[in-house]
């Protein structure tokens, strides 16, 4: 009940708070669609950490999740930059092309995973989450298309994002 209600508080304070997020993140990453993915990654893993008690003040253990991120991001991509070799290959394009076994097996069990927890969710919240995040449709479009609003669709990805990472860790959790 109380964890219900701390993740309510959560969902509030992301709402008032998603663009002076968004902007934060952006000012750090300079891609807007980069920024909100982050601040939405951001909340899951703040709603994540709160559902294990993680979490004393959520707000600023929320900007500074997100600001996280988006630094973590800006390293990967230094990263990538610097594994280019000489004639501007990627590492990526230089190694094998083809997955462990292992990596096989372990993506596989993922899928699966997020299929059984993808199943749980409505029509609605599933076919939102899969043009945001498989199609890369903004919240924008989505909205448009959808005919309603931003902040509904924005809801919407964020509750089906957080029961899928709930019901993946549960699940992982029971194995």
């Amino acid at each position: 009940m109380a964890v219900d209600m701390v993740q309510r508080a959560l969902g509030d304070l992301f709402q008032a708070h998603r663009k002076s997020l968004v902007w934060l993140v952006n000012r750090i990453v300079g891609c807007t669609h980069t920024a909100e993915d982050l601040a939405q990654e951001a909340y899951v893993k703040v709603a994540t950490a709160t559902a294990k008690g993680e979490v004393g003040a959520l707000q600023p253990f929320l900007y500074r999740t997100a600001r996280n991120l988006a630094l973590d991001h800006l390293r990967q991509r230094r990263v990538r930059r610097e594994l280019d070799d000489e004639d501007g290959r990627t590492m990526d394009s230089i190694a094998s092309a083809e997955p462990s076994p292992e990596a096989v097996v372990r993506d596989r069990e993922m899928l699966d995973r997020l299929s059984r927890a993808m199943a749980g969710l409505s029509t609605r919240r599933r076919e939102i989450l899969v043009l945001h995040k498989i199609h890369g449709w903004t919240y924008r479009r989505i909205a448009h298309e959808l005919g309603i609003s931003e902040s509904a669709v924005q809801q919407n990805v964020s509750v089906a994002l957080l029961h899928c990472v709930e019901a993946m860790a549960e699940e992982e959790s029971e194995t």
